[in-house]
């Protein structure tokens, strides 16, 4: 699946995606992702399970939300 988003009021030019599989204690860091000057960025991460996830700035953080998993 594809994480697509925007920034909103806030003036940053990267974030850090954080994610964590069902059942995980401790989140994963993703690769650093740029923020466009219109506030867009695109981040994927190829799992066929359920994860939540985390957008971290600096010490700005986002709510984490949960994507299902992708049955085939």
């Amino acid at each position: 699946f594809t994480v697509s988003g925007a920034s909103t009021g806030l003036a940053v030019t990267g974030i850090t995606p954080r994610y964590r599989g069902q059942g995980a204690k401790k989140w994963t860091l993703g690769k650093p992702v740029m923020v466009a000057a219109d506030g867009t960025f695109t981040w994927t991460l190829v799992t066929p399970k359920k994860v939540r996830i985390m957008l971290v700035s600096g010490a700005i953080k986002s709510k984490a939300v949960q994507v299902a998993a992708v049955k085939k």
